[in-house]
């Protein structure tokens, strides 16, 4: 079971319209891996964490991808580790995960990819933060900040009890679109809509003729090994028909 507050005092107080103040060391707003990393990080360090996530589970972007950014650069370099590492050596372990969790990344953008099942993520997270002692709240939305002095205490959040407040020493911002910040009043600026980062998609596809897409992968290498960091063609001397003469089979 995950850890979770007294409820009862909540309930009561919300239907009188009191809201219910909850006092944390660290509140983590955003349950996708940015905010779980935050939250297991500070509750491994002793502090009491509250989580706030407005959907049913957490995992954010990378769950609905199923895919994490690379690991490593072009030339092979581990550039991320630590917790993110811990969590795809225990997907490994669950089964979530290919064996050693990295796969290269023949399209060129960093120097591997890391494929998982969804589900699995989801599970091997909520158990992460279950060791820790992460109190986490889902299905809670957060719709403004409390302050004194300039400062900002703790969030006001709603789920299906009603209002509270989470209050707390320290306040993580991880909505991934400064929503904290911009309740606080903090100036933002909104990049114009043809210098923003255009939304990518990525789906999967069932009861697919793998043959028949290797073959095709065979005859036009281009489609799929854009090798678009120069390191791997001028550097390294890589062509995409030499990478797949050896990854496709």
């Amino acid at each position: 079971m995950l850890p979770v507050p007294e409820s009862s005092a909540h309930v009561e107080a919300a239907k009188a319209g009191v809201p219910v103040t909850e006092q944390y060391d660290v509140v983590v707003v955003g349950g996708g891996t940015a905010g779980t990393m935050a939250a297991l990080a500070a509750a491994r360090q002793g502090a009491l964490v509250c989580l706030v996530e407005a959907g049913g589970f957490v995992g954010g972007t990378c769950l609905a991808l199923g895919n994490a950014l690379p690991f490593h650069n072009s030339r092979g370099e581990v550039v991320i580790g630590g917790l993110p590492q811990e969590l795809v050596e225990r997907m490994v372990q669950a089964g979530g995960a290919a064996p050693g969790g990295h796969l290269p990344n023949t399209a060129g953008i960093g120097g591997s990819f890391t494929p998982f099942d969804p589900e699995v993520l989801k599970r091997v997270l909520f158990e992460l933060l279950t060791e820790a002692g992460v109190v986490l709240k889902l299905h809670t939305q957060c719709f403004d900040v409390c302050l004194s002095d300039r400062r900002v205490t703790g969030v006001r959040v709603l789920d299906k009890a009603g209002v509270s407040e989470v209050a707390a020493q320290v306040l993580v911002d991880a909505t991934g679109d400064a929503d904290l910040a911009a309740c606080a009043g903090a100036p933002l600026t909104q990049d114009a809509p043809i210098e923003a980062l255009n939304a990518t998609l990525l789906f999967r596809v069932a009861a697919v003729d793998t043959q028949a897409f290797c073959d095709d992968v065979r005859q036009h290498p281009e489609r799929i090994t854009q090798l678009a960091d120069p390191y791997l063609r001028e550097v390294r001397g890589l062509s995409a028909e030499g990478i797949l003469a050896r990854s496709v089979r």
